[in-house]
Parts: structure tokens; C-alpha cells; sequence
């Protein structure tokens, strides 16, 4: 699964680059059919990228959990329980 978000992130990016070529610009029945694939995108890799995001902080979190610290330790506990909670 996260193979194919993967592969629509590189596509919708792909899209990016390719709506900024001014060739692409000049021919615009071309662009808005790449403007509308990339609309139709945009949503699910905001998701995507927001999930990819928050299980950064979490395993980043889950580590500091173990620190000697003990302040440390319970601000990346209470964290990890944070992101657990409100996933997004």
C-alpha cells in the first residue's frame, strides 16, 4: 500500500515540475489536463504526507520515551500519547 502512495507522491510531483514548463504553459489544453490530474492528487498525498509526518514524530517520540531523563522521558511519553490520540 504505502508502495503505491509512494509512486502517486512521485507522479503528483512529477506533475508539479511538468505544470511549470512555460512549453507546457503555452500549450493549454495540455496544461489543464495536467492541472486537473494533479488537483485530483492533491488531497490524497497531503494525507499521505501528513501520515508520514506524525510517524516520524512518533517513532522520534517513542525513542526520547526512553531517555534517562526523566523530564524528557514524560514530555515524549505524554507526546507519543498525543499523536496516538489525535492522529491528525
Amino acid at each position: 500500500m504505502f508502495a503505491k502512495l509512494e509512486s502517486l507522491e512521485r507522479k503528483y510531483e512529477e506533475l508539479e515540475r511538468e505544470l511549470s514548463d512555460p512549453a507546457v504553459l503555452a500549450d493549454q489544453d495540455h496544461y489543464r489536463k495536467l492541472a486537473k490530474a494533479h488537483a485530483d492528487l492533491a488531497d490524497m498525498v497531503a494525507t499521505f504526507r501528513e501520515h508520514k509526518r506524525l510517524s516520524q514524530e512518533l517513532a522520534e517520540n517513542q525513542e526520547l520515551a526512553q531517555d534517562s531523563d526523566p523530564e524528557m522521558r514524560e514530555l515524549a511519553q505524554a507526546e507519543v500519547k498525543s499523536i496516538k490520540d489525535n492522529p491528525g
